[in-house]
Parts: structure tokens; sequence; C-alpha cells
């Protein structure tokens, strides 16, 4: 649980402060290895760090000077519970970019070990307080966001990148695996076909042109409509659930389900091209506004879907 800080900084003719407004970019880089036995994750509480103290996390720490990730994880991990890892064995699934409110930028490799030598110990009894196995829905609310999210992408069973803005985590991931952002979802609603074939994808593009039918379509006659709407969405809910993470046991109800709130986009999608093409500016803008609001209310969404800090509401299916 190293502090020695190893940072990229920029071109600045500041101070390097790393605030981003021309006196330059100080990045720390850290590494955490998820030690994984019999579906059980290890963590370690924080203690006397002067960060995050209390709260749970992997082994792991920041980089040396001029050190390389792999060298560090294992150096790190050896230092914090007395395992030796062979580098061979060790596989890196995910890596964060995390931007603090305050202004802070740390990049965050997460590892995960097939093997290692040595049974796990707390080396460290001065920055660790307890050393503990968990299984993967037993993870401590007061777990930091990055293992957490890092576990997230381990059980995915694939590599990829995250982006994490203050309290937000902004997956970039394979589209063919993960939700899709929020572009891809409102082109499909304004009806370009997705690249390939997603399901969240289709069903946009479907929900959208019902609901271009439904403004020209007489009240007595929308129940077909509507009931076709209701099985797009269900169809969404069920994909979203094959292709997300299991939530955290703590993870918040939402309160719509993720076929709704495509139904929501769609819908605020039709409603924007006809204030656009029939309406006054005032009313065009309004209702661009509450597209844009809508869309960024998605992505929020299947962010914490992602990281399994928020789950879906179970609906009863009307048939």
């Amino acid at each position: 649980m190293s502090d020695a800080p190893n940072t990229l900084r920029g071109n600045g003719n500041g101070n390097g402060n790393g605030n981003g407004n021309g006196n330059g970019i100080a990045v720390a880089i850290a590494v955490q290895l998820l030690i994984v036995r019999d579906g059980r994750l290890l963590l370690t509480p924080r203690h006397n760090t002067g960060f995050a103290d209390g709260d749970w996390n992997a082994p792991g720490g920041r980089l040396e000077q001029g050190e390389h990730v792999l060298a560090a994880v294992i150096r790190e991990v050896n230092e914090e519970v007395g395992v030796q890892l062979v580098p061979d064995e060790v596989r890196m699934v995910a890596v964060m970019h995390i931007q603090s409110p305050l202004g802070g930028t740390r990049i965050v490799f997460t590892f995960h070990a097939e093997t290692w030598t040595g049974e796990p110990y707390n080396r460290e009894p001065e920055r660790c307080s307890d050393l503990r196995w968990f299984g993967f829905d037993e993870i401590p609310p007061a777990t930091l966001l990055s293992t957490r999210a890092g576990l997230n992408m381990f059980l995915r069973t694939e590599s990829t990148s995250v982006c994490v803005g203050g309290r937000n985590i902004h997956w970039s991931m394979d589209s063919r695996t993960g939700l899709p952002g929020k572009d891809m979802v409102l082109a499909a609603c304004r009806g370009f076909p997705p690249i390939e074939e997603v399901v969240l994808l289709d069903a946009a593009g479907e929900l959208a042109a019902l609901h271009q039918t439904r403004e020209h379509t007489p009240l007595c006659e929308l129940e077909e409509i509507d009931w076709h709407r209701s099985r797009l969405m269900c169809e969404i809910d069920d994909w979203v659930t094959m292709v997300t993470p299991d939530p955290f046991p703590d993870a918040r109800v939402h309160t719509h389900t993720m076929g709704q709130v495509i139904d929501q986009l769609a819908q605020a999608t039709v409603q924007t091209y006809i204030a656009l093409t029939a309406a006054p500016d005032r009313l065009f803008y309004d209702a661009s506004a509450q597209l844009a609001d809508l869309g960024n209310a998605y992505q929020d969404l299947a962010d914490e879907l992602e990281r399994g800090t928020r789950r879906l509401p179970e609906i009863t299916v009307p048939w």
C-alpha cells in the first residue's frame, strides 16, 4: 500500500497541481490484484493511510518511479499480503481512469492471478487493520469504488477500460457484451441502423417507430400499439439482465425498468422531431433539453448497472 507517487505530468508551465487549467496535469498510477479462492475475494480495510481509511480494498498500491505496472502489482501484493506471483500467471482485467471532484486524477490497473505461492496474511498491520475473504455477493458496502468496478469487470471475464469522473463511472467496453452508450441509443431512436445487432438498439428503433405511429392514431386504436411497446420493453429488460452483472446486495432499486427508460427516450425523440418541424423554436429547445436529460439519465443508469450499484425493479408482465 505504497504512498510513493508515480505521476505522468503534462507540459504546463505552472506549479503542476493537476487542475487541468494550463498549470500541468499530474496523474497518479496505481495497481490492485483480485485474489480469488473458491469463489471468494480477498479484501483488506485501509488503516492510517490518510485516504478512505476504514474502507475495504483489494491489495495494491502506487507505482514506484520508473516501475512497470506488472512489476508493481507483484511487489505490492507481496509487501501487503505476503504472496508471490509469477508474471505469466497474472492477467490484467481492467484499467480505470479516475477523476476526483477535487481535481486529482488516477489510473488504476486491475489484475487477477490464476495461481500464487504462499498463504495470504497481513504484513502491514500499521496500514491495514484486517484481512478477510468475501463471497462475490458479500462485498462490504464500504469498499473502494475502484475495487468494486474491477471485480465487476473480472466477473465479466473480459479485459476492458473504464473512465471514472467524480462519482460516475463511464465504461468503455466491447459493445457486443456491454450496454450501448447513449449516443448509440439516441441514434437508434432516430432511425439509424446499428452497426451490429444489439437487442436494446433494435428495440429502441422499433419503439420510436411505434411512437411516431401513435401520434397519428385515434385513442380507440392505441391498444395494439401499446401492447407491442410493452413486449419490446420486456425484451429489453430480459436482455439487460443477461448482459449486466448481478447487482451488489446493497444496490438501490431504480424507479423504472430499462425498457421503460428506452421507451421514454424513443417518445422524446419523436416529440423533438415533431417540435423541430412544426413548433415554435422555444418548444423545440425545450424538447431537445428534455431529450438530452433523458439521454444522460440512461447513461447514468447503464453505468450503475454495469458496476452493480443499481438494480432494476421487477415488473409483472401483463400477458
